[in-house]
């Protein structure tokens, strides 16, 4: 399996690389959206975690919002399509 924010857990360094920050700026999305597209756009079925605490062992939500906005975060990757260029990159 391969999480789109990397696995067991999110990974700094590929959340913070020029590549998807780039792409996340310029559509206005979190970085996390862009990984997750990224994955669809290859063709990658995935399963949207609701926050970056989701993880092995931690799979509730707390109740104050975050898994909702975090839904919404990730449901944002279906709504751009990142260019040739910008797949390159990210491939890279």
């Amino acid at each position: 399996a391969y999480g789109a924010c990397g696995e067991p857990g999110p990974s700094a360094s590929l959340l913070s690389s020029d590549a998807v920050q780039r792409a996340a700026t310029a559509r206005g999305v979190a970085p996390e959206a862009v990984c997750v597209r990224w994955l669809t756009q290859n063709g990658a079925a995935v399963s949207a975690r609701p926050t970056l605490e989701f993880a092995l062992g931690a799979s509730a939500c707390k109740g104050d919002g975050t898994c909702a906005a975090g839904l919404k975060s990730r449901a944002e990757s279906f709504g751009f399509t990142l260019s040739r260029a910008e797949m390159a990159a990210l491939d890279a």
